[in-house]
């Protein structure tokens, strides 16, 4: 890898542990919920503003149900979890295995028989193939295409991935809902 590889890759480790670090400081000082109340509250001060100026509240207004459900599912509870096991592990073990998350990912599709199975090549890391995108992308081969998603366009990845077909999904659920 180039010099510059190498301190990118350091760069990443180090915004990717830093969090990790001052939540395991933050929790010997306050409760976890205590903690999540404030992350959840600072990001809704940032985040808010910009929704109302972009006026992209008014239509989610008749969804708040589904929007409270996805928020407690995907915010709070993992930020809480997290922030109560930092109790009992320390930071960079709760980082680790943060990070080993696309991999019980993989396990569970391997498990579960789904098409995008893991074969020997992405379980060990060999083969990465393609520039575009980050972290595994350049592991995990289409199915049925031979590509890894490093070497498809935005909107390729964005019709395959799972967040891009939840998106998908909740756009067709919303538009069927009356305004």
């Amino acid at each position: 890898m180039s010099t510059r590889a190498w301190l990118l890759f350091a760069a990443m480790g180090i915004i990717w542990g830093i969090p990790y670090l001052l939540i395991k400081v933050a929790v010997t000082e306050i409760e976890p919920a205590t903690l999540v109340l404030g992350r959840t509250a600072i990001g809704t001060a940032l985040l808010l503003p910009i929704a109302l100026l972009r006026s992209d509240v008014r239509a989610l207004r008749p969804h708040w149900r589904l929007i409270v459900v996805y928020t407690f599912v995907e915010v709070i509870a993992p930020w809480f979890l997290l922030s109560h096991a930092e109790l009992r592990l320390s930071s960079s073990l709760s980082g680790l295995l943060i990070a080993g998350v696309p991999m019980v990912g993989a396990l569970i599709a391997w498990l579960t028989s789904h098409d995008d199975r893991p074969d020997a090549w992405r379980w060990i890391g060999l083969g990465p193939r393609g520039t575009g995108g980050f972290g595994y992308d350049p592991l995990f081969v289409v199915a049925g295409d031979g590509r890894t998603m490093a070497e498809l366009s935005a909107a390729e990845k964005h019709s395959l991935s799972h967040r891009g077909r939840a998106a998908a999904k909740l756009r067709a659920r919303l538009a069927q809902e009356p305004r």
